[in-house]
């Protein structure tokens, strides 16, 4: 678990129950299980085991995701205002798991489903985004976003269907193309969000063959990778959740052998990274 998570779980003590001061190790040991037991002593906390006697190719990976992250001690510092959510994008899983996360994952109806696949994005090697939001032509992102732009702002569209809304702008744009100045800001302000979130940026020649160009483009991507030494995540989403069954069963029986369980528990949760 990294240093920031830390800071912010040790606010959460006197939430999770934790000694201030551990006075022995026994103490200390104890704290730091309970950090990862807090959604066993809440209510409200939804953990029933549906996944049992399910197959395996039956569950998606996506929610298995859900029910790991969900049970993360950070979402409790969410759920006690220990942190500011006001200031996090609606797609933060802390955020979304804060107010939702006390469902499990089959009682989260087909909305809520669907943008937890948007909120999850990478997390834990599962990559539950889609296609846009893995590449993506800023070019192509910003005349659509003219488009739309347009299309709310102009008051000749506004008393008329988005079916016919559409027809008229493509034919709008055809006869007014973007300005160089509404198509360089609006590169600018892609281009900055797309690097801050950690995107690589190319700039392709559009005259290349399109073999050449996939090739050059697949080069380029991974030199990026090994001088930035980015290496995928193995998923392990199929051990998760006969994991949290292992794991909880063993805490609420309070088997005395449940010690490497709960290291095995533990290294999953301290591998998702949230914040």
């Amino acid at each position: 678990m990294d240093s920031r998570t830390t800071q912010t779980l040790a606010k959460a003590e006197p939430f999770l129950s934790m000694p201030q001061k551990a006075k022995s190790k026994k103490q200390d040991k104890r704290a730091t299980r309970q950090m990862y037991t807090w959604h066993l002593n809440d209510s409200k906390f939804d953990r029933t085991q549906w996944w049992q006697n399910i197959p395996d190719g039956k569950i998606e990976p996506v929610a298995a995701v859900y029910e790991l992250v969900r049970r993360h001690p950070i979402i409790l510092a969410g759920r006690m205002g220990i942190l500011d959510l006001r200031k996090r994008h609606w797609l933060d899983p802390i955020k979304y798991l804060s107010v939702y996360g006390l469902k499990s994952w089959p009682n989260l109806n087909q909305k809520l489903q669907f943008c937890w696949r948007k909120v999850a994005g990478n997390l834990k090697g599962v990559d539950c985004r889609d296609a846009s939001s893995q590449c993506a032509s800023i070019e192509a992102d910003v005349a659509t976003q003219i488009k739309v732009e347009r299309a709310f702002t102009q008051k000749r569209y506004r008393q008329i269907t988005i079916e016919k809304v559409s027809a008229l702008i493509e034919k709008d744009i055809i006869k007014n193309p973007p300005s160089a100045k509404e198509m360089e800001a609006g590169i600018q302000r892609h281009a900055l969000a797309a690097y801050r979130n950690g995107y690589l940026l190319l700039a392709v020649a559009p005259d290349l063959v399109a073999e050449k160009a996939k090739s050059l483009m697949t080069q380029e991507y991974r030199e990026h990778q090994v001088q930035h030494r980015i290496h995928k995540q193995r998923a392990r989403y199929k051990d998760w959740l006969p994991l949290i069954s292992s794991f909880e069963n063993s805490t609420l029986r309070h088997e005395k052998d449940s010690s490497q369980v709960f290291i095995r528990y533990r290294r999953a949760i301290d591998g998702i990274c949230l914040i």
